[in-house]
């Protein structure tokens, strides 16, 4: 799992003694200086203030009436022409961030964005950063927003708002600056998102989790190294497809078991568990494809992850497995890293489909795709061996939506 910290809280200025200090002094608007079309400097700040006061739940509010939206698109007009009039640096940045924060509040309400919007909320973000103190401002509103982009790429009507390597790219330089708490929320959702990816975009779900791999793995901290660590392992089988893979280990009753010792054969390796549901309900499918296609060269290659040899023993002695099991096991006689581990294997049962010439077919699929499969590798029927994509039939994870409060963006009065 994914440590939690305490995330720091900014706290911004409060309007009212930024104003003061903006404004109490004389000198600032010139009584000759013509004043320019529309509002001037100062009735925009006043307008945009007479909102945040009138109005005090508005910014990171989570549902808005018909009024409270027009009067936040008021409120994000009159940031852009106060902006626009090159303010002094103070009220630049306070007008940056309030419209930052409206910015985001319409995110959350409507739940969706045009990429002109989303770049000109990055765009704002990025005049803040100027400035050390709201270093930590600047962050939460940054997650907010790379975590609503992550929303946004969920949806396949999102027209091209958001794309998905240039979102990686951000989340890793966030990440990057620090593995906070923030930054284990954005990699996890985007670990998820990248496994839909899979069959679409193969490359770009191997880079992401290597990078992320790389990345959490070169940590200090130990939760990160093992996070690193199965992200890497991640990218290693989802890399499988199209290629060749080596595994060897110690059978339950201590035989060595190697892969190669399998060549010219259809290869099932499954990833299971005694304790698992799933794999004990498909255990009678599974006798019957063994049954019905071993004269034909289908091979099973149970690796069993229980981490109790003699329990597994005993299992396999009731049970009567016809079919070679690996007992996969970190530490004791075997020693070593997991085959699990070296795959990033953490949810059972996790199958990998290997064809005749040593070549992956398919990784992460459920039974439905077996069905479909096996008959066509041994009915002469041309199959999908070495096409460099997941089985149509791939388990897709949800991305969780986090909750609104999780990191609240509105600065302590």
């Amino acid at each position: 799992m994914l440590r939690t910290r305490c995330a720091k809280k900014f706290i911004f200025p409060p309007f009212f003694v930024l104003f003061s200090m903006l404004f109490g002094c004389s000198g600032l608007f010139s009584a000759e200086e013509a004043p320019p079309a529309g509002k001037t400097e100062k009735e925009l700040t006043e307008a945009i203030q007479n909102v945040i006061q009138t109005h005090p739940t508005l910014l990171g509010a989570i549902q808005l009436s018909e009024e409270e939206r027009a009067v936040l698109q008021s409120l994000l007009e009159d940031c852009d022409a106060l902006l626009s009039k090159g303010p002094g640096a103070d009220l630049k940045k306070w007008a940056a961030s309030v419209k930052v924060r409206a910015l985001l509040t319409r995110f959350q309400i409507t739940g969706s964005a045009s990429k002109e919007q989303l770049q000109d909320c990055e765009t704002t973000i990025a005049i803040l950063e100027e400035d050390e103190k709201l270093a930590d401002f600047v962050k939460q509103a940054t997650f907010r927003l790379l975590r609503f982009q992550l929303t946004v790429l969920t949806n396949p009507n999102n027209g091209g708002a958001v794309d998905p390597r240039q979102l990686r790219d951000a989340i890793k330089r966030f990440a990057a600056n620090d593995l906070s708490k923030e930054a284990d929320v954005l990699t996890k959702h985007l670990v998820e998102l990248a496994k839909r990816y899979a069959r679409q975009d193969q490359p770009f779900v191997v880079e992401t989790f290597r990078e992320f791999g790389e990345l959490y793995s070169n940590s200090k901290d130990g939760t990160d190294t093992a996070f690193g660590k199965k992200l890497l392992g991640l990218s290693r089988r989802y890399d499988l497809p199209g290629n060749t893979m080596s595994l060897s280990g110690k059978a339950a009753d201590s035989r060595n078991v190697s892969l190669a010792d399998f060549k010219n054969k259809v290869v099932l390796i499954e990833f299971w568990t005694t304790w698992c549901g799933p794999c004990m309900e498909a255990l009678p499918t599974m006798r019957d494809y063994y049954a019905e296609y071993r004269e034909k060269g289908f091979e099973i290659i149970g690796i069993n992850e229980d981490q109790n040899l003699k329990g597994l023993q005993k299992f396999l002695e009731k049970e009567s497995m016809p079919w070679v099991v690996i007992c996969d096991i970190a530490t004791g006689e075997q020693g070593g890293t997991r085959i699990a581990d070296q795959f990033g294997v953490g949810e059972y049962p996790t199958m990998i489909l290997i064809g005749r010439n040593g070549k992956v077919i398919a990784t992460d699929f459920d039974q439905k795709f077996l069905a479909r499969e096996l008959p066509k590798l041994f009915a002469g029927t041309p199959s999908n061996t070495g096409r460099k994509e997941i089985g149509l039939d791939v388990l897709e994870p949800k991305i969780g939506q986090p909750s609104v409060s999780d990191f609240s963006l509105t600065p302590n009065p």
